[in-house]
C-alpha cells in the first residue's frame, strides 16, 4: 500500500465540499460550522465521513462515528485516519 500524502486543511475542505456539491459563501476556517454555516444535513454527514475515509485511503469504517461539528473536526478526523492507516502499513 502506497503512503498517502497529507492534504492541507484548505485542500481537504475544498475537495470534500466540492464532492458534496456545497457552494459555501463562508471562508474555510476550522470553526466553520457544518450544520449552521454550511447547511449540511444528515445525508451530507454520511457522505462527508465516506469522502474523508476515501481521502485517507482507509478501507474500513470505524465502529464509532465521529462527532463532527466544524471543518476543524473534519480535518482532525482525517488526520487520525491517516495516522491509523500508516500504523497499519
Amino acid at each position: 500500500m502506497e503512503e498517502r500524502t497529507c492534504l492541507s486543511f484548505e485542500e481537504l475542505c475544498g475537495l470534500v465540499l466540492s464532492r458534496l456539491k456545497v457552494n459555501a459563501a463562508v471562508p474555510f476556517q476550522e470553526a466553520t460550522g457544518l450544520w449552521d454555516e454550511l447547511a449540511l444535513d444528515s445525508f451530507d454527514a454520511l457522505g462527508l465521513i465516506i469522502i474523508v475515509e476515501q481521502m485517507a485511503d482507509v478501507a474500513y469504517t470505524p465502529f464509532d462515528l465521529p462527532a463532527l461539528f466544524t471543518l476543524g473536526d473534519v480535518y482532525e478526523y482525517y488526520l487520525r485516519l491517516l495516522a491509523q492507516a500508516r500504523e497499519g502499513m
